[in-house]
């Protein structure tokens, strides 16, 4: 919305009220156009990453490692979530492949405390087990509220989370 005033008691003329239109027109013009390129920045940082993420593969096809670490980093920056942990299912037990981010607290701290928790049997009761041997996408609404899955929020309570999401296509 355009909204002009003036001064002295008088309407505005045809002409006028046609050029403050175009303004307008011309308003809604440019907001679609920087919602075009906001959307093509968030495309081009997707692609970025997943580029990364191939020239990784190709230029390591022997170090899983590296694979993984550049996963978990690309997954936590763009998703903007409080971590990312990259599960690897061997048939029978999860592993720790990798992890990135994790709050106030060191990701060295962190990824101290993962390790002591993998590997681990699969099991439904955890949420990479359910995501991995039920093989879908799962989202937590809200962590603070969700009974079943419960165990997840102590190391969640800095700052405050909100959601948790799983892919079972991690290796």
């Amino acid at each position: 919305m355009i909204q002009i005033r003036r001064s002295e008691v008088r309407p505005f003329t045809g002409k006028q009220v046609e050029l403050v239109t175009t303004f307008a027109d011309q308003a809604v013009i440019a907001i679609e156009n920087v919602r075009l390129f906001t959307e093509l920045q968030a495309r081009n940082r997707d692609l970025t990453a997943t580029g990364e993420i191939l020239r990784v593969i190709a230029s390591s096809p022997t170090d899983l490692q590296r694979v993984f670490d550049t996963i978990a980093v690309n997954a936590w920056r763009l998703l903007r979530g409080w971590g990312a942990l990259v599960v690897r299912f061997d048939g029978q037990l999860l592993h720790m492949a990798a992890f990135s981010g994790g709050g106030r607290r060191s990701e060295e701290e962190r990824v101290r405390e993962l390790r002591e928790r993998f590997p681990r049997h699969a099991n439904r009761e955890t949420f990479n087990g359910a995501v991995i041997l039920d093989g879908d996408v799962r989202q937590i609404a809200d962590i603070e509220t969700d009974e079943k899955w419960s165990y997840l929020r102590p190391p969640c309570q800095e700052p405050r989370l909100a959601r948790e999401s799983g892919s079972p296509d991690a290796p």
